[in-house]
């Protein structure tokens, strides 16, 4: 019966560490999510016109925005496109000459 009670109180510990351990997980998770809710500006607007509340996005909503963000960086930069595009061609224009048309 003592060993039992050791092992409940062991148990009891373990229970209190897990929960301490749970409450650190949720309050870090939250504070991550509150800080890219202030980077994309999502606030709510508290129902008697007090000031804005910082919103809570899921993690769902975080991945879909900054999806939308990386996608957009790459039409973004038009003038780099281009670049990259001509120098492409100038080097299709140039192989054409010499390896496949030598005549042209």
């Amino acid at each position: 019966m003592k060993e039992k009670q050791q092992t409940r109180e062991h148990l009891v510990i373990e229970l209190a560490k897990i929960r301490e351990s749970h409450a650190g997980l949720i309050s870090a998770d939250e504070r991550k999510r509150k800080e890219f809710a202030k980077a994309f500006s999502w606030y709510v607007q508290r129902p008697y016109g007090g000031d804005k509340e910082v919103s809570l996005p899921t993690w769902e909503q975080i991945f879909v925005n900054l999806g939308t963000l990386l996608a957009a960086r790459t039409f973004l930069d038009c003038d780099g496109n281009i670049s990259e595009l001509e120098v492409r061609l100038d080097n299709l224009e140039s192989k054409i000459r010499t390896e496949i048309h030598p005549n042209l």
